[in-house]
């Protein structure tokens, strides 16, 4: 948070620095060169301070800031906090969030099921913010927008959307990829599925990674709910050797580690391991 306040001064650095100073007496701030877009910018840091020490020196500037203007603090995968064992960072936004001040709150996450856990009942946060799903970008945005920059047909762009499940990041990966390649070029279904297959196998190691940490019952699970739609037909059971009580008991695993998640039916939200499970173990 301070980095994005520091980032968000207006003017020129040097007076940014100095108001910065002022505003947060117990950090530092300094002018570094960005390497990668080739300007110059505010590096923070904070001196000594504890979590809740720190917290409480953004907010006060915060509540400084929207006395003046309204004020919107957005955090993304905010999921991220669960992972922090020894700081109840959750407990702290609360007690800030209560403070009546023109401040708006957005939390952003990847990873809908530990999102919704910070918000559940008896949760610290709960009823403080309202649950809102975003929608996936409307097709013809996609055509337009891909057609700006590939030689490529509607029908095509169609098909890397069905291919990627309307997942936002993948659609973008393999545009990407195919701009690079073949930017010059009409774009190909060959060139589509060459490129995803590139992209899924770039992907591999760390895939692998997770895969054999798993338990045996979630790699059956695994495979089977990247394979499959009637997960729990007899033969299926039987190839896998597993009964429909450990199958579900192996499905809530995986959904406790995030790997796989649930609206209709059980599913990998992360579309390009999905391809990867169907690619290793696919029949």
């Amino acid at each position: 948070m301070l980095k994005a306040i520091a980032q968000a001064q207006k003017g020129s650095i040097a007076q940014s620095i100095v108001r910065l100073s002022k505003m947060f007496t117990r950090a530092s701030f300094e002018i570094i060169f960005d390497g990668v877009s080739g300007k110059t910018k505010i590096a923070a840091s904070i001196m000594n301070l504890s979590f809740e020490d720190a917290m409480e020196d953004i907010f006060k500037v915060l509540f400084k800031m929207s006395e003046e203007k309204g004020v919107v603090l957005i955090i993304d995968e905010f999921q991220q906090i669960s992972k922090i064992k020894d700081v109840k960072i959750d407990a702290i936004m609360r007690k800030y969030m209560q403070t009546k001040m023109d401040i708006s709150y957005i939390f952003l996450g990847s990873k809908r099921h530990t999102l919704t856990e910070l918000f559940k009942y008896k949760a610290p946060l709960y009823e403080m913010a309202t649950h809102f799903e975003l929608e996936g970008i409307d097709t013809n945005n996609y055509i337009e927008y891909i057609q700006k920059h590939l030689r490529i047909n509607d029908d095509l762009i169609l098909y890397i959307i069905d291919k990627a499940r309307f997942e936002t990041k993948l659609i973008q990966h393999i545009c990407h990829i195919l701009y690079i390649v073949h930017k010059k070029k009409e774009i190909t279904k060959d060139f589509i599925d060459e490129t995803l297959r590139e992209i899924i196998l770039s992907k591999d190691t760390a895939y692998s990674m997770i895969y054999d940490n798993l338990t045996l019952n979630k790699k059956k699970a695994f495979k089977i709910v990247a394979n499959y739609v009637d997960f729990y037909k007899k033969d299926i059971l039987e190839e896998y050797k597993l009964s429909k009580q450990a199958l579900l008991s192996a499905f809530n695993a995986l959904y406790k580690d995030e790997i796989i998640d649930k609206k209709d039916s059980w599913f990998i939200p992360d579309r390009t391991l999905e391809l990867w499970g169907i690619l290793k173990f696919g029949k």
